[in-house]
C-alpha cells in the first residue's frame, strides 16, 4: 500500500471529519453485513456474500479509517506505525495463553 498516494488523497477529502467517522461508521456496518452474508447468518441465508466481497468491505474499511487518520493535524507516517507497533504489543500480550 502506498500511503503517500493515500495522504495525498486525505488531503483532497472535501468530507469534514465529523463526516469521515460517520463514513467510517458506515464502512463498519458494510463489514458486518458482508460477514454475515458470508457465514449465511440467521435472517441472512437467503443473502449471497463472498470471501471476495467481505475482503473488499475490509480494505474500505481500512481506507476510510487511514484516510481519516492523515486528516489530523500532525498525523505522520512514522508515527502512525509508532502507534501500531505499541497498540499490537498491548494486543499480543492481552492474547497470551494463561496458564
Amino acid at each position: 500500500m502506498n500511503l503517500n498516494r493515500l495522504i495525498d488523497l486525505s488531503k483532497k477529502e472535501p468530507k469534514s471529519l465529523e463526516e469521515m467517522g460517520l463514513k467510517l461508521a458506515e464502512e463498519t456496518g458494510e463489514v458486518a453485513e458482508a460477514i454475515l452474508k458470508y457465514k449465511k447468518s440467521s435472517g441472512s441465508q437467503y443473502k449471497h456474500g463472498t470471501l471476495d466481497d467481505l475482503k473488499e468491505e475490509c480494505a474500505d474499511t481500512l481506507l476510510v479509517a487511514l484516510s481519516l487518520y492523515f486528516q489530523l493535524e500532525g498525523s505522520s507516517i512514522d508515527e502512525l506505525n509508532n502507534i501500531i507497533e505499541k497498540k499490537a504489543g498491548k494486543w499480543e500480550k492481552h492474547m497470551q495463553i494463561k496458564e
